[in-house]
């Protein structure tokens, strides 16, 4: 009997997407897609971990909403200012729209 494929029979990773628009621009985080570096450029810049966004998130905090948007953008290869998206984003008069990952999966 062969020895097993530790590739082929690897569990694959649960997808941990959050799926959220802000001002009718579309954004998505994996959180189990999270780079080492990208996380550590988000602490260099914001004083931040991925962790203080999440749970500041849960306030709708500015920053935590600029965090969000951060990771989205590191995760699509871009390589934004914290400060920037920071100021682009007001308390007032951004608007935030999650979307659970489920309404995102492709229909079997």
């Amino acid at each position: 009997m062969p020895p097993p494929n530790k590739k082929r029979d690897k569990p694959k990773k649960a997808e941990q997407a959050l799926t959220f628009t802000i001002d009718g621009i579309d954004h998505r985080v994996d959180a189990a897609e999270i780079k080492n570096a990208d996380e550590l450029e988000l602490y260099r810049q914001a004083k931040l971990t991925v962790a203080d966004v999440f749970t500041a998130l849960q306030s709708g905090a500015p920053f935590a909403v600029a965090g969000l948007m951060f990771l989205s953008e590191r995760q699509k290869g871009n390589r934004p200012r914290y400060s920037a998206l920071l100021d682009s984003v007001d308390r007032y008069d951004t608007s935030v729209a999650f979307t659970d990952a489920e309404d995102d999966a492709p229909e079997a």
